[in-house]
Parts: C-alpha cells; structure tokens; sequence
C-alpha cells in the first residue's frame, strides 16, 4: 500500500538507470531494446540469444590506429580489510598482431571470524593474422580462490575453508573466404581445456563454425553450427544449427530481424528455439517493437565459493535454463533524452535458484521445473547539460511457481528501483546511486518474507591528468541495517578509495 503512494511521487524526483556495478542480487532483466541506425545495411554475425543486446547502444567507435600500446592499472584499498589490484596491458598491430593480458587481485575480510576470502584471476590472449582472410588465436586463464565458511550470524563459527582453482586454454583458428557479388564465408574452429579440481574434473569442449552472409542486398541470412562435449555441472552433448536474418527491410518503416536454432542436448532432447523481431520505425527518434522468442542459458561455476560468501556450488548435474518470451516496447528520443517502457510475458524452465535444502547455511543450486513471470520495465536518462545527467530504472515483475504446489520463489523481488545522479565540474565528477528492493521470499516453502530495503552509494572521483585519476566509495551510505540473504547481515557504511593509471 505504502509503495503504491510514494512510488509515483519517487519517480517524478528521483529519476535515474540501472548501475552497471550492480551487487546486489537482481532479477536478470528479461530482454533489453536497442537503439539502432537508420542505416539498414545488413552486417554478418551472430544474433544475440539471450538479449543481450543494451538499452542504447553507444555510438560507433572511431577507427583504431595501425599500432597501439596500452596500459592500466587500478589500486584500491578501505574498510573491512578490502584490496584490490588491477592490470592490463594491450599491444595492438592492425590485422597481424594483438597480446592482451588481466591480472585481478582481490581480498576482502568478511562481518564475522573466518567468512574472509583472497582471490586472483590472470588472463592472456595472443591473436596472430596469417594473412588477410586467415588469423589464429591462442587464451589462457588462470583462477584461484580460497574463502571462509562462516555460517549465518546466529551459528557456530566453522573453521574449515573452501578453495577453488581452474585452469584452461583454449585454440581458435579462423578463415574468410571474400568472393564474387560480395559473398563473404567464415571458417572457425575452436578447442578449449578446461580443469577444475573442485567442480569437475577436466572436460573438452570443441567447437566448429560455419558462416556465410550477403552483405550487399537487404537480406542477409547467417547459419552457424556447433558441436560441444561438456562434462561440468551440465553434464550433455551439443549439436547446434541456426540460420537467421538481421535487418529485413520489409516496408519503409517496418523491419524485421530472424533468428531459427536448433540444438540437442542430453536429458532435454531436441529444442527449437526460434527468435523474431519487428519493428515500427516511423522516424529515426521513435520506435514500436515486439520481440518473441525462446533462449537458453548456461551458469557456469567457475568459482566453488561464490563472492557473497553464503553459497557453494556442489558438481550435481543441473539444467539449463530454458526461456521463452514475448516483450513489447516503445523506445523514444527527445532531444538528448531516452526513454523506453516494456511489458514482457514469458515462462522459464528449469529456473536456477539457491536455497539452503538442509539448513547449514549454505546456499546450493536447485532447478524449479516450470515458472511464469510477466511485468514492466521502465527506463529514463535525462541529460539537461554535459556536467549534469540523470539516470532511472523501475522494473516490476511477478514470478509464479507452477512446477509444484509450493509458489514462493526465494530472493526474488517484485520490484526494483535504481536512481544515478551524476555530476561534473572541471576535474571533479560526482555520483550518487540509490537502490530499491521491496519483500522478498527466503524459503522455497515459507511465506515469511525478508524486509524491503534501499541502500545509497556516492562516488567521487577526481583526475590528475589526463592520465591519472583518484576516487573516493562510500557503500551504504545512511548506514542501513538490512539482509540480501536471511542470517547475512549485509555491512554498514564502507569507505574505498584508489587511483585509476591509464599510459
């Protein structure tokens, strides 16, 4: 009752977007709009399948250099024993050579003895051009984590740790055969080794692809086939075809894009899982469209111990996540603002949610067999100068259990609300974020519900030179009180500060 009458007064004063550094545990957004150009040339490459393309996509990046070299590092230190180091460097030859490496570090002491945990994560890639049409490329990564296991706040400290380490490299070979009228083909194959001692032992996973596109007509198709052999938590064989349209011009302002897959996986058969698009264009500023279509998603746990400390990741076989959908939106230019409002309608399968089945306090994955969820996203960005924008998301959804008699899904909310204020003057740029989330379920078979809660976040950040820039984090700004998960108290107000290096 109480949200129905201040959340209309909240959105005229506090408008804002969804922040990208989100840590809290949200719903993944349905599917997402784009914002594309008048341009209709049609373009090879795969759809996305899991809608991943963004709210608006940003301008075109200017042309890269024949040869770059860069570099950045990022220093980060505060409260509750946080560290964090960053470093990646870049070396780029245009067509012939391209070596990137990442170096992550991370510590970070938790709200009660033993519920620490320390992790790093290297990173490397190398892609050498044969020539033209032929490139290889050659990854690398290497992740180690060891975390406590602290239980929640009203049980006994445990004192044993867990450790995560995975390795893998993966072989990528790619050729492209330019010919007549513009046809232009693509030849791939990939083959990657994986190893994790704790999750599963090591598995293969190969991959063949095939492309083929017609880039001067207004049609345009793409077919891709795959072959996988995975044996992680998704324990299943892969065969994979789609063939797809992008960019169909069907009237002057009516488009179409396409997408058909299908694909055999163990334990669920064969899966169809088609994609369609259209849209009403009648200007480049407004745009009507209706998507439809059917996704499948893989979590994969690369980590034993995720980073909140709470959950563990046991190797049972799960199910991927099998969605299908229906969104309709409206997405509006005015002047230098955006706004675009959705309403989507769909139902999950297999639906990956944590729960703590014996009560020890660690969360685990599970599968709920059958979900309905519909509901509306709102986003807005205003922008009233170059110094000063404002950014705001709402997003209600309702999620009803239809797999059992049990309809409570845990630690999911009905509705979220994100607000970003962001400020520049001169050197100086300021942000301060404000979170939402109402009542949430915390047991697939409890009615109890957690509080709803909204939590602040300020960023200030201040640049040296060009070069170099210092920032100053304050989480939890009022000092709140409140669990993202039952018996994890969530921590009071943080300080983190650091300097950013860019050469």
């Amino acid at each position: 009752m109480y949200l129905k009458v201040f959340l209309p007064i909240f959105l005229l004063l506090l408008p804002g977007l969804i922040h990208a550094e989100e840590k809290l545990l949200l719903p993944e957004t349905v599917i997402t709009g784009e914002d594309r150009s008048k341009s209709k040339l049609p373009s090879l490459g795969l759809k996305a399948a899991e809608g991943t393309e963004g709210l608006f996509l940003p301008e075109p990046p200017s042309p890269r250099p024949e040869k770059i070299f860069s570099s950045e590092m990022e220093i980060e230190g505060g409260d509750n024993q946080r560290k964090k180091f960053f470093l990646k460097n870049k070396v780029f030859e245009e067509e012939k050579f391209n070596f990137e490496t990442n170096f992550f570090y991370k510590k970070e002491g938790g709200y009660r003895a033993n519920s620490d945990f320390e992790l790093f994560d290297f990173f490397s890639f190398l892609e050498l051009g044969l020539s033209e049409e032929e490139k290889i490329a050659l990854r690398g990564n290497y992740f180690w984590k060891e975390s406590g296991l602290p239980g929640k706040i009203d049980a006994l400290t445990l004192n044993n740790r867990g450790k995560s380490k995975a390795e893998d490299v993966t072989f990528k070979w790619e050729k492209f055969f330019p010919a007549e009228n513009s046809w232009k083909g693509k030849v791939s194959y990939q083959n990657s080794w994986t190893k994790n001692s704790k999750v599963s032992s090591r598995y293969r996973n190969e991959k063949t692809l095939f492309q083929l596109g017609y880039e001067d007509a207004p049609f345009s198709f793409l077919t891709f086939f795959s072959q996988e052999r995975l044996a992680d938590c998704y324990k299943i064989e892969d065969y994979y075809f789609s063939l797809g349209m992008q960019d169909l011009q069907i009237t002057p302002v009516f488009y179409a894009d396409g997408l058909l897959k299908a694909e055999k996986r163990k334990g669920l058969g064969t899966l169809f899982l088609p994609e369609l698009k259209i849209s009403f264009e009648p200007s480049n500023d407004t745009a009507i469209f209706l998507k439809a279509g059917s996704f499948l998603k893989f979590q994969e746990f690369k980590e034993l111990y995720l980073k909140e400390n709470f959950t563990e990741v046991n190797p049972v076989i799960l199910k991927p996540e099998n969605e299908e959908s229906v969104k309709l939106g409206l997405r509006k230019k005015i002047n230098q603002d955006k706004i675009e409002f959705n309403l989507f309608n769909g139902e999950k399968k297999n639906l990956i949610i944590w729960t703590d089945g014996d009560g020890n306090g660690l969360y685990q994955p599970t599968n709920i067999k059958k979900t309905r969820f519909w509901g509306s996203q709102l986003s807005w960005e205003k922008k009233y100068c170059s110094r000063f924008t404002q950014k705001f998301l709402y997003r209600h959804q309702e999620l009803e259990n239809q797999g059992s008699a049990v309809s409570y899904i845990p630690y999911e909310p009905s509705d979220i609300l994100e607000s970003n204020l962001q400020i520049e003057a001169d050197r100086f740029t300021f942000e301060i974020i404000g979170r939402y989330q109402n009542k949430r379920y915390y047991e697939e078979n409890n009615s109890q519900q957690l509080p709803a809660f909204g939590v602040l976040e300020t960023k200030l950040f201040y640049s040296l030179t060009k070069y170099a820039k210092i920032f100053l984090t304050v989480e939890n700004l009022a000092d709140k009180t409140y669990e993202i998960v039952k018996g994890y108290p969530s921590p009071g107000r943080r300080f983190f500060g650091g300097i950013n290096l860019k050469f």
